[in-house]
């Protein structure tokens, strides 16, 4: 169903279970299909003698998980013997409000497409950063970085290192794991050697 909110109106409170599923029974989300409709249960009855007894779908309070009188859980149910029930779907009645309980497929996708944004974003802060090594006017960028001389930023991404660091697969389905970082740090600090050695 597409609807998720339903408002019963100003003032409207279900103190017990029967009015709850009175109200809910006003709501998008009840199918006058079900179960519940059979007219051998009382108007003014949840009718579970009569329930149990038949297959199909129907609607029934959680007396367990309801906190009386400002919140009621009502769970969608498929029946299909007198203590076999499986929950379709879950319905709240808060106060003057019933809403339907998103389903856990609906939380994961929300999840994922909120995942989903913020690492584009990140990526995208990534591909537009252009880092500078130093400070003041004597400061490099990385599109200086061809023009630099042996200083830390060149030996770090001079083609040596560059072509060792093609050589760890960097980029190409290995991550930089703690593995690849210490090789990294390693190269690194051998070239900063071979700097101030003079080689």
């Amino acid at each position: 169903m597409e609807h998720s909110v339903f408002h019963l109106g100003h003032g409207v409170l279900a103190h017990t279970a029967t009015d709850a599923m009175y109200y809910f029974k006003m709501s998008p989300f009840y199918s006058t299909s079900c179960n519940n409709e059979d007219p051998r249960i009382p108007v003014n009855e949840l009718g579970r003698n009569f329930l149990r007894d038949m297959t199909g779908v129907e609607y029934d309070v959680d007396d367990e998980a309801s906190t009386p009188p400002s919140l009621w859980v009502i769970n969608q149910q498929m029946r299909t013997a007198p203590n076999a029930a499986a929950k379709l779907n879950v319905f709240y009645v808060v106060n003057e409000v019933i809403l339907q309980a998103p389903r856990a497929s609906q939380l994961i996708e929300a999840r994922l497409s909120n995942v989903n944004h913020h690492l584009r974003v990140a990526l995208e802060t990534l591909a537009a950063f252009k880092p500078v090594v130093g400070e003041g006017d004597g400061a490099i960028s990385s599109t200086d970085l061809d023009a630099a001389g042996p200083t830390e930023a060149g030996i770090l991404v001079d083609p040596a290192t560059a072509e060792s660091l093609r050589a760890l697969r960097l980029g190409q389905g290995q991550g930089w794991g703690a593995d690849a970082m210490r090789q990294i740090s390693g190269i690194a600090a051998q070239k900063i050697a071979e700097v101030s050695e003079g080689r």
